[in-house]
């Protein structure tokens, strides 16, 4: 696996292993990450940032001023203003909206969320944070569902490893998790209790404690998920179910998870990230669609498709044939008005969906 250029930036090349985890987090999300150190003026960033918006640091260089000259013209002196005003202040975070320039001329709407390094006496050392892209949240007013990322940070005052955990817990807005295969445990983040309500007596720390919260509409097709994820070769499992808070209630969470690997191609652990993505709390998130009707056979199809299973493991699981199981998830994608599978996903848990006959409603 590639190690990335900003957790090199933020470790050293002296532990391979802390370099290849951290790696492996950064590659689990989809947003840029950075990291600036105030006092030689210079920035790291991860390769996320690099593919979104373009600029390889090998051509624009390190320079904090480099950088910053793709800040467009009319949101420079806000942006200055903002973080000077953070740094001279006790603040631990600093957040802020600006327009971005893209390689290609055009400009992204993002929000930069970020920790701020102090030394000892107080005095701002360095930023370590995550670029959130707000582009699409800007033309349609949804809410954000791009993932923010972690990120450790860079000063040598908080090189253990538990001081920069708490660093990158305070820049991202997700529950941050790594699932000890071979053990059955699964350890989280402790904005846990933050995003879900549960405080750390009460997480007992194993993988049964994480799959008995899953919703149960959803709990079969998330353990065949995850159980052809460990057997495919591929690094990246993603997955949208609900997810049961510390009062009762459910959420849905978009989870993404970077599967590692040992020597014998063996799964070994998998590190990943859960964002809430009904953040106001709603039982119910409906959309433009409103409520579509689906049929029996349909409602089971969509419950598989959410939980990541291809079409031959639906066909599989259903007794039914492969290609009944395409003219399901087409007939699905005409209805959700949907280009493919993932935002039929994305359709699905927005929209209240009503089962034909007695079956159970899916509702997003």
């Amino acid at each position: 696996m590639p190690r990335d250029e900003l957790a090199l930036a933020l470790l050293g090349a002296g532990d391979p292993a802390a370099v290849e985890r951290v790696t492996a987090l950064l590659m689990a999300a989809d947003e840029g990450f950075f990291s600036v150190d105030l006092r030689a003026g210079v920035i790291s960033v991860s390769r996320s940032l690099e593919i979104a918006y373009g600029h390889r640091p090998a051509e624009l260089g390190t320079s904090l001023d480099a950088w910053r000259s793709l800040v467009h013209p009319d949101d420079l002196p806000g942006l200055l203003e903002s973080r000077e005003r953070a740094l001279r202040s006790a603040a631990g975070l600093w957040t802020e909206q600006l327009r971005f320039r893209r390689s290609d001329g055009t400009y992204a709407l993002i929000r930069i969320r970020a920790a701020i390094v102090r030394d000892a006496s107080g005095t701002a050392t360095g930023l370590v944070g995550a670029v959130t892209d707000l582009s699409d949240r800007a033309s349609d007013e949804a809410e954000l569902r791009s993932r923010a990322e972690q990120l450790l940070e860079r000063s040598a005052e908080a090189r253990d490893e538990e001081a920069r955990r708490r660093l990158i817990e305070r820049a991202v807005d997700e529950v941050v998790w790594e699932w000890d295969i071979a053990q059955a445990t699964v350890r989280f983040s402790s904005n846990l209790a933050t995003f879900l309500g549960y405080r750390p007596e009460e997480v007992d720390g194993t993988y049964l404690w994480w799959e008995g919260r899953i919703h149960p509409d959803d709990a079969a097709g998330i353990r065949h998920s995850l159980a052809m994820h460990l057997v495919d070769d591929l690094p990246e499992w993603v997955a949208t179910y609900r997810f049961r808070r510390a009062d009762g209630s459910y959420v849905w969470v978009r989870d993404r998870g970077y599967l590692e690997r040992g020597r014998d191609n063996e799964p070994v652990r998998m590190i990943g990230s859960m964002r809430i993505l009904d953040e106001r709390g709603d039982d119910t998130v409906t959309a433009e669609l409103g409520r579509v009707h689906l049929s029996l056979r349909q409602t089971e199809v969509l419950l598989l498709v959410r939980g990541g299973a291809s079409n031959k493991e639906i066909a599989s699981s259903l007794g039914i044939a492969e290609q009944s199981v395409k003219e399901h998830v087409s007939r699905l994608l005409k209805k959700f008005r949907a280009p493919n599978r993932a935002a039929l996903v994305e359709a699905a848990w927005r929209t209240e969906v009503v089962s034909d006959r007695d079956a159970p409603a899916v509702s997003g």
